[in-house]
């Protein structure tokens, strides 16, 4: 059975620029595709802080997808946004 996959990608309004999210989803497709993977989905959040999960539709739609199939992001911080200390 091929493994499903989904990815996310994001970018922050004030750190990052909108091609930034091209690359992740570029990236994330190739290494889906090297592994004989089937990619069944993207989601993105362009220009939205990671800061809450209520703000992020399209890591909600991940999420309720995530249920069923493995999430990919590039980097781990698209998915859970900066941290204080």
């Amino acid at each position: 059975m091929c493994k499903r996959v989904v990815i996310y990608a994001r970018y922050s309004p004030d750190q990052q620029n909108p091609a930034s999210i091209e690359t992740q989803l570029d990236l994330g497709a190739s290494f889906v595709a090297e592994r004989g993977w089937k990619l069944s989905g993207t989601y993105v959040d362009a220009g939205i802080s990671g800061a809450s999960f209520e703000t992020r539709p399209g890591l909600q739609g991940c999420a309720d997808r995530g249920a069923r199939e493995p999430t990919m992001s590039y980097f781990a911080l698209r998915l859970t946004g900066p941290r204080e200390t």
